[in-house]
């Protein structure tokens, strides 16, 4: 668990400090109150959980549960009672409270507790773990969060750091977000394309040059090393690079020296790397195009950034964001997108990434007019030609294809309610990549959840399933 905050009320101080210990190694942060200004931190903090140690004789205590309840706040309660109070913790379960537990208790019995809140807070209220932004990143699936505590993890470090991903996953972005963040953020960060330099070029790109080093050095010229001096250097598609440039390259991350091309005069400097690229390092390695003492030099801290398909919610979170941006810039009217859109969106398998779902918002945008984005609007490949999508109903899903384009096969076979065999050029795209069928189900399940806002009863019947096979599902990724 992450990103989850929690106010404490426990009068003893004893035991507000044991009880914050025994959170904080479940990565929840824990903000202290009382009851004389635990209203006022609730309203300033928003926290998931309310942890109260209830006192039945004190009429703050019931006024704070009074509070959260009556305002329909999206805080779930934890009462704490004292032995022999357990009739009357049960009787204040009516009121709203989540759950409760009895003094003394260990550990494991209250970890145990907050876990099973956090993963009821989740289900009835999926949409508040989206961020506005981390760095620019946009969403809060578990695996960006994943990613943004390794950044964060690297505030004060110097480590080198070797990102890797798919075209379109902001790999630039989250070598920003790495120096944004870093103690080195004041001082420059400076970007090299390697697949965009010649080879010829490269060298110079890095080092600088002096005047007549070749034909056109006219000038001296700095290179990205010096310009990066106390800040970070970010070479993207690092696997680009020439073998023989690689060679010198690892020497210049091992000193820090480095000559001009040119120059004799060795020259020092004090840079943070960060690297990155779309293909894989180790067959890279293994073909001999990247040599293997850079990488391993290199990869001191990896960081994966996923695809945008097992990015769950995050693909609304960001089309939101981009519908925003360029209802703006063209001077339209748009506020949302429709239901049908917000799952035709989420069922799409976005080989492109973030990159192919920001020209495609772009598309919409510029080519339509309205307040509300509608499945009519989708371009190619999002433009399925059949019916709008029926509301869901238990017993009766059914989810048109016909003419789907580069639709993901797994999508597919999760929706449609298959009356009769299906023909090749229906569903299979042009290529198709396998992958676990644990990943597959997990993908269905948060789909199902969230094209049913939430309702876990209603996810079940589209799916086919008992809600407590979902519930135990969810419990088993936590």
């Amino acid at each position: 668990m992450s990103n989850h905050k929690a106010v404490l009320i426990e009068s003893r101080d004893s035991n507000a400090r044991l009880y914050t210990a025994f959170l904080m190694e479940e990565r929840i942060d824990v903000i202290r109150a009382d009851t004389s200004n635990a209203l006022d931190i609730i309203s300033k903090e928003t926290p998931s959980l309310v942890i109260l140690g209830v006192n039945f004789t004190d009429s703050e205590s019931i006024k704070i549960i009074g509070h959260i309840r009556s305002n329909h706040l999206p805080i779930l309660l934890i009462v704490m009672t004292n032995h022999g109070e357990v009739d009357q913790a049960r009787n204040i379960i009516k009121m709203g409270v989540t759950d409760y537990i009895e003094k003394p208790f260990n550990r494991d019995r209250l970890c145990l507790t907050v876990r099973n809140a956090i993963e009821k807070h989740e289900l009835l209220y999926p949409k508040l773990k989206l961020k506005e932004s981390f760095y620019g990143f946009i969403g809060a699936s578990e695996s960006m969060n994943k990613v943004y505590e390794i950044i964060r993890s690297c505030e004060q470090s110097d480590a080198s750091i070797f990102i890797t991903g798919e075209s379109g996953t902001g790999k630039e972005l989250c070598a920003q977000a790495i120096h944004k963040s870093s103690k080195r953020s004041e001082n420059e960060l400076v970007t090299i394309n390697c697949a965009a330099i010649s080879k010829s070029l490269m060298e110079s790109e890095i080092f600088g040059h002096v005047k007549g080093a070749f034909t056109g050095a006219n000038t001296d010229r700095e290179g990205a090393a010096k310009t990066a001096d106390n800040g970070t250097l970010f070479l993207d598609e690092l696997g680009e690079m020439d073998l023989e440039l690689q060679s010198k390259f690892l020497r210049f991350i091992q000193t820090g020296e480095f000559h001009k091309v040119g120059s004799d005069v060795l020259e020092k400097v004090d840079v943070r790397f960060i690297c990155a690229t779309n293909r894989n390092p180790i067959e890279m390695i293994n073909q001999g195009t990247f040599r293997e003492d850079l990488y391993y030099r290199l990869q001191v801290v990896p960081i994966h950034l996923p695809p945008l398909r097992q990015r769950g919610s995050d693909v609304l979170a960001i089309a939101d964001f981009f519908l925003k941006h360029y209802t703006e810039i063209e001077q339209k009217n748009f506020k949302a997108f429709s239901k049908d859109a917000k799952f035709r969106l989420q069922r799409y398998s976005w080989p492109g990434n973030a990159r192919q779902l920001q020209n495609v918002i772009q598309n919409i945008v510029v080519l339509n007019d309205g307040t509300e984005v509608t499945l009519s609007m989708l371009p190619t490949p999002l433009d399925v030609t059949a019916q709008d999508f029926k509301n869901a109903q238990p017993n009766n899903v059914t989810v048109p294809i016909e003419n789907v384009h580069q639709t993901s096969f797994t999508s597919l076979s999760a929706t449609r309610q298959i009356t009769q065999p299906m023909s090749p050029t229906e569903v299979l795209p042009s290529e198709i990549v396998i992958r676990p069928l644990d990943v597959v189900e997990r993908e269905a399940i948060e789909q199902a959840i969230d094209y049913c806002e939430g309702n876990i009863a209603k996810a079940a019947a589209l799916l086919k399933v008992a809600p407590s096979t979902i519930h135990r599902k969810k419990k088993h990724w936590h």
